[in-house]
C-alpha cells in the first residue's frame, strides 16, 4: 500500500503539474519492482498496477485547479499534508472526478470537496489493504484490489479511510 499512495501522489503532482509535465514514465513494468510480476503460473497485480489502472481508466481528460488544506502528517521532525487530491473534469465540465488520497496510517479524514450542497450515496472506487504495509504476491495476489463502494457525502464532505486512494466521480448539474 505504500508503493500504491506514493504512485498515486505522484501522478497527482504530475498531473497538477501538466503544463511542465508533458509525459511521465515507469520502469521497470514487469517484474522487479513494476506493476506486474511474471511468474510460471501467472501474473500478479501489484498495487501499483492497480494506481496505474484507475488513473489511466477513471480520471477525465481536464485537470483543475485545486487548493488542499489538510492535517499534518510528521515524522522525524518533518511534515508533510496527510491529504493530496487531484481533481479532473469532463469537456462540457459536467462531470469530475476527485482522486484523493489519505497517507495517514491510522487516521481517516474528513474531506470537505468544496462543492456545498452535494448530498447523498455516491459510488467511488477505494484501493486500500488489511495495514501500511499490504501488498499482492503469488501467495496473495489480491490482497490488495480496488473496491466500488457506496460512500455518503454531506454537505460536501466525506470521509476518507485511513491510508487509502479513492476515486470519487461527481456528476454537475
Amino acid at each position: 500500500m505504500a508503493d500504491a499512495l506514493f504512485s498515486a501522489c505522484f501522478l497527482n503532482a504530475c498531473l497538477r503539474n501538466s503544463e511542465y509535465v508533458v509525459m511521465a514514465c515507469m520502469a521497470p513494468v514487469v517484474n522487479t519492482r513494476g506493476p506486474l510480476f511474471v511468474h510460471p503460473d501467472g501474473i500478479v497485480k501489484r498495487t501499483t498496477y492497480h494506481v496505474m489502472y484507475l488513473y489511466a481508466n477513471k480520471l477525465l481528460p481536464n485537470v483543475l485547479p485545486v487548493s488542499v488544506k489538510s492535517d499534518m502528517l510528521g515524522k522525524n521532525g518533518k511534515s508533510v499534508p496527510a491529504i493530496d487530491a487531484v481533481v479532473t473534469c469532463s469537456d462540457d465540465k459536467k462531470q469530475l472526478v476527485f482522486a484523493i488520497v489519505n497517507k495517514d496510517p491510522e487516521k481517516e479524514a474528513v474531506c470537505n470537496l468544496g462543492l456545498d450542497g452535494i448530498d447523498g450515496n455516491i459510488t467511488a472506487t477505494i484501493l486500500s489493504g488489511d495495514s501500511t504495509e499490504a501488498f499482492n504476491d503469488i501467495t496473495n495476489p489480491n490482497r490488495v484490489a480496488p473496491q466500488e463502494k457506496k460512500i455518503k457525502i454531506n454537505n460536501g464532505n466525506l470521509t476518507i479511510p485511513a491510508h487509502s486512494l479513492i476515486i470519487l466521480p461527481i456528476m454537475m448539474k
